[in-house]
């Protein structure tokens, strides 16, 4: 029944409407010749499974069409003009990939894109273990890396935060932003054993030689990310950096261009914000600006000490409105900024220049000799960098102004005028199958301290240090590569020219996993604080009037001498 009702309308068709028919199959066939169709998969870059849930953007000609793939990690577009396109994947929780290419009339394109996973990497490019490019597996000594897409999603107050919870590391919280830190050994109430650079320049202050992290100026925004050297690295960096080296490294405006702004707010009162603004503004020129704002209610604390010589400074008639003993001030107030110009005149040549300051507009702090109160205590920075191939050169200049602070248990001003001026060269060259690094180092540090901190040792406090350093490496077989390297610094305070050696074997069974075995010798020299303070720290009264006044003092550098022909006892040093 149904074929004779088929037959019996085509048999009424005129042979005008077969015209039709035909004139509708010829266009579709010619449609078909001048499109093109492109379709592919999206897969995970590391375990080559496809990927669902990604959004594919294909882009031709004035054209923009979107498709989500299929669970099977498939697209497919059609009737796409001949002619060049753009096909985008994008997907959370991986970056984006991108394909171009060019399809004829009437062919099929098909794509494979591979998508890799965002997230700390397995083996990251790291560059504070060997002072140059090499993976976290291959350096000779642990490494650990805080990423950026980590500092994004883990907002802080203070940006040193963010390794606290990596391993080998120590550390305290004192306040809202202050912290102390160390690896591998305790941190005490104020440290400087943790080498403590961004982008390759000293942050400690040059006349105590304590990491301020309060007073280091890049933004999180700022960074590219953080890493932490575990273990000794005097053998390459020289003094300060027995335990191991603390890096932050920040972005390039070449490769982070755009504008970024940061609002906080919460408990203790606590409000402030960042900002980043990048920009190419050519082939060869890039500049970033960035600054931050905190403000905020601090723990109150209290300390015996202050309020007992308070107290006895007031009944002596001293002023309640104007005495600075114990005078705190629990407001928390701090401001930074900073400004990078980054400049390739070719593909092998990068010239960066750096300017910036960091300033604790109100905060109190601990030190081994009570509390202090900081106000306006700024500390600034100029850096110039220069790469090009292996060589590497940075010249930095640091220095301190602590404005209006004060020591809390005796009210005396607090003066750091104190500045540091630093020269690095270093290069490479490959000899056969062995890498070598070699460099040399020159440091001149200038306290300042107005006869506060320095005391009595304040017109000869100044030093220079000047390090010169070798690195080897060489690839004994594709799992076990050897490292040498040695260094000598002279310190212009010290008798000696100290040698620091290491030694390393990393033996890598597997692509994720390496065995080290290492032999290091470090050291310290002692820094302007342990030569030449000469602070007061308390007081110790008798009766009848009589006392002690408690000092800190630094070593000399023939060390001290004590009498001992007080009834052949030793005798007090005065």
């Amino acid at each position: 029944m149904r074929s004779g009702v088929a037959r019996s309308i085509f048999a009424h068709m005129s042979r005008g409407s077969w015209l039709v028919v035909a004139l509708l199959a010829s266009l579709a066939g010619t449609l078909t010749a001048q499109t093109a169709v492109v379709s592919g998969i999206v897969l995970d870059s590391t375990t080559t499974l496809p990927l669902g849930d990604a959004q594919v953007e294909l882009v031709v000609g004035s054209a923009t069409l979107r498709q989500v793939v299929t669970e099977a990690g498939r697209f497919r577009f059609v009737r796409i003009p001949a002619g060049s396109f753009t096909v985008r994947a994008t997907r959370i929780g991986y970056r984006p990939h991108e394909l171009a290419g060019t399809v004829g009339a009437g062919d099929t394109v098909r794509l494979v894109l591979r998508m890799a996973a965002i997230g700390v990497p397995l083996d990251p490019v790291v560059v504070s273990a060997s002072r140059s490019p090499e993976t976290a597996l291959d350096a000779p000594t642990a490494v650990s890396v805080v990423g950026h897409e980590e500092i994004e999603r883990t907002p802080t107050l203070a940006p040193v935060e963010l390794v606290r919870d990596e391993p080998g590391m120590e550390m305290a919280s004192k306040g809202l932003v202050q912290r102390t830190f160390s690896v591998r050994g305790d941190a005490t109430v104020n440290s400087g054993s943790l080498l403590f650079l961004t982008d390759y320049r000293y942050s400690a202050l040059p006349s105590v030689a304590f990491n301020i992290p309060y007073l280091v100026a890049p933004t999180p925004e700022d960074l590219e990310r953080i890493e932490v050297v575990r273990g000794p690295a005097s053998a390459l960096y020289g003094p300060g950096a027995p335990r191991g080296v603390l890096h932050f490294i920040t972005r390039s405006p070449f490769e982070s261009p755009g504008g970024t702004v940061t609002l906080t707010g919460g408990s203790r009162s606590s409000v402030g914000g960042d900002f980043r603004i990048a920009e190419v503004l050519s082939r060869h020129l890039a500049m970033k600006l960035s600054g931050g704002y905190l403000r905020g209610d601090d723990w109150p604390s209290t300390d015996a000490v202050e309020e007992r010589d308070r107290a006895s400074a007031i009944a002596d008639g001293a002023n309640p409105d104007t005495l600075r003993i114990g005078l705190r001030d629990f407001t928390l107030g701090r401001a930074s900024g900073e400004a990078r110009v980054d400049w390739r005149p070719d593909d092998r040549t990068q010239v960066i220049t750096t300017v910036g300051a960091a300033e604790a507009l109100s905060v109190v702090d601990l030190t081994p000799f009570g509390g202090i109160q900081g106000k306006d205590w700024r500390y600034s920075f100029g850096q110039v960098r220069l790469r090009r191939d292996r060589l590497f050169v940075n010249a930095f200049y640091n220095w301190s102004n602590a404005g209006d602070s004060y020591i809390l248990r005796t009210g005396q001003p607090l003066v750091d005028d104190s500045r540091v001026i630093v020269g690095q060269l270093q290069h490479g060259v490959g000899v056969g199958p062995v890498d070598l690094l070699y460099g040399a180092d020159v440091r001149w540090t200038d306290p300042r301290t107005g006869g506060t901190i320095h005391g009595i040792n304040e017109n000869h406090d100044r030093t220079t240090e000047i390090g010169a350093y070798l690195h080897g490496s060489w690839t004994v077989s594709p799992k076990l590569q050897a490292f040498a390297a040695g260094r000598i610094d002279h310190h212009s305070a010290l008798n000696d020219v100290v040698l620091s050696p290491r030694l390393a074997l990393v033996y890598k069974p597997a692509p994720t996993h390496a065995i080290r075995a290492s032999y290091n010798r470090a050291f310290t020299s002692p820094d302007a604080n342990d030569l030449f303070l000469d602070l007061p720290a308390g007081s110790i009264d008798l009766p009848g009037g009589l006392g002690y006044t408690v000092r800190g003092t630094g070593v000399p550098k023939d060390g001290f001498h004590f009498l001992r022909n007080c009834d052949g006892l030793l005798c007090m040093r005065s």
